[in-house]
């Protein structure tokens, strides 16, 4: 099961720099580049797919009318979402179109009266992440780091095209889990 300083332990040592012992209380350039750059690269990543392991479904909690006046209402996104991945029409049992609604801040605006969306949530439970994800997180996390870490980053455009090929794989042994929904 991956952790935290696991993976950013084997991202470094991918570019020759030293592990990673303490995220908490970082002392090393190591810790405190792992600890910077953390965040994005996870949402990075997550953002690539629409990944079952880290994929939500909720209905979503009407907040007023639209402020657009463009849309009849608006729905507030819940705080967990990281990427609206679609909206789902519970009645029609199926996807609504692009068409039929807009993004506008944390707010979903439509004219439809009831909407549940199906999102990719911002998981943070790295020891749920599947190992083709790890590899690829590692290879993108690897890749930043060695702007810093490596030889004047000499090992930056080895590490993404790694990461390339690594999402390559994770995406098509991720939908290789199950069928979508049409």
């Amino acid at each position: 099961m991956a952790s935290k300083v696991n993976i950013c332990s084997m991202a470094c040592t991918l570019i020759g720099a030293n592990r990673v012992t303490d995220l908490d209380n970082p002392t090393t350039e190591e810790e405190r580049l792992c600890v910077l750059w953390w965040d994005q690269v996870l949402e990075e990543t997550l953002h690539e797919h629409d990944w079952k392991f880290a994929r939500a479904y909720k209905a979503a909690l009407a907040v007023s009318a639209s402020p657009s006046g463009e849309y009849d209402h608006a729905y507030q996104l819940p705080t967990d979402c990281l990427v609206l991945r679609y909206l789902w029409d519970t009645d029609a049992a199926c996807r609504v179109t692009d068409s039929e609604y807009e993004i506008q801040g944390t707010q979903i605006l439509t004219d439809l009266d009831t909407v549940n969306i199906v999102y990719t949530k911002l998981d943070e439970n790295v020891g749920r992440y599947p190992t083709f994800f790890v590899r690829a997180l590692t290879y993108l996390l690897a890749h930043y780091l060695a702007f810093k870490l490596s030889e004047k980053g000499s090992k930056a455009p080895e590490m993404r095209q790694l990461y390339t090929v690594a999402i390559a794989n994770a995406i098509d042994n991720d939908q290789k889990q199950g069928n979508y929904p049409n």
